[in-house]
């Protein structure tokens, strides 16, 4: 056994020892001192089988607990490696007055801005202002990310027009994934350059009580408006408007409000 090639089945299980009488039912392997055969075999089913369930749970795991921190370190490192300057290293003037950010699947909304806020800042009135919107100024083939980051930090204001949608007979704001992703750009530029440029233009008289629009009425109050629906009032919504766009907002913030929150 010791010199042979042979398989031996069920060797340290089934193959006993019958005689002599004093060692019979001993294994075999126990009474001769038989070294245990020696496999050469690939890495077992049941081995792989448990690695392969260890990683479909721990996969899905990580991704959702730190799948964005990785995605966020990757961006960075990209952006190292294309040489990205930071907006406010950038000495190029401002391309436009304001960038309008809406909901462009809105016809409402879409007939308000092109015929009411186009009008009344482009074309006319004692100061007029240059407007970069999504449909006419954008870069056709840029990713919509790219033109995003460019139309933000390309303007001087960031004008929201937010819109009070109806869904299962609960009002709600109407509010895409540009309007989100262009949200998140303001206010990193609020946290990293210091610098405010959020406007809020409410078209429907009963809005959602949203936390950020509370906060914002009360910290800039200035620059959150409201679309009259008395035409006699809209002069002046047009007057509130202009001074939004031309002024400062951190100077039109609330006394009350301590700097510390800027």
């Amino acid at each position: 056994m010791r010199t042979s090639n042979t398989g031996i089945p069920h060797l340290t299980t089934a193959v006993r020892c019958g005689f002599p009488e004093p060692l019979q039912g001993q294994s075999l392997l126990t009474v001769c001192q038989l070294p245990l055969p020696t496999i050469n075999k690939p890495l077992s089913i049941r081995t792989a089988t448990a690695l392969f369930t260890c990683a479909f749970i721990a996969l899905p795991l990580l991704s959702h607990l730190y799948g964005w921190d990785v995605w966020y370190c990757l961006q960075i490192l990209w952006a190292g490696c294309k040489g990205y300057l930071h907006p406010s290293a950038s000495c190029s003037p401002k391309h436009y007055d304001a960038f309008v950010v809406f909901d462009t699947n809105n016809k409402a909304v879409r007939d308000w801005v092109y015929n009411e806020l186009v009008i009344r800042l482009e074309s006319s009135g004692y100061r007029r202002f240059s407007l970069c919107l999504e449909e006419r100024d954008w870069i056709p083939g840029l990713y919509c990310i790219e033109n995003l980051h460019h139309a933000v930090h390309s303007s001087g204001k960031t004008v929201f027009v937010l819109s009070n949608g109806t869904r299962n007979g609960v009002g709600e704001a109407t509010v895409n994934s540009v309007i989100r992703q262009t949200f998140f750009m303001v206010q990193q530029r609020l946290h990293d350059d210091k610098v405010d440029v959020a406007v809020l233009i409410l078209l429907d008289k009963m809005f959602p009580k949203l936390k950020y629009l509370q906060l914002r009425t009360r910290l800039c109050r200035k620059s959150v408006m409201s679309w009259p629906r008395n035409p006699q009032a809209q002069p002046l919504f047009w007057n509130q408007m202009r001074t939004a766009l031309s002024s400062d907002n951190l100077k039109l913030y609330d006394n009350n409000i301590s700097e510390s929150f800027i």
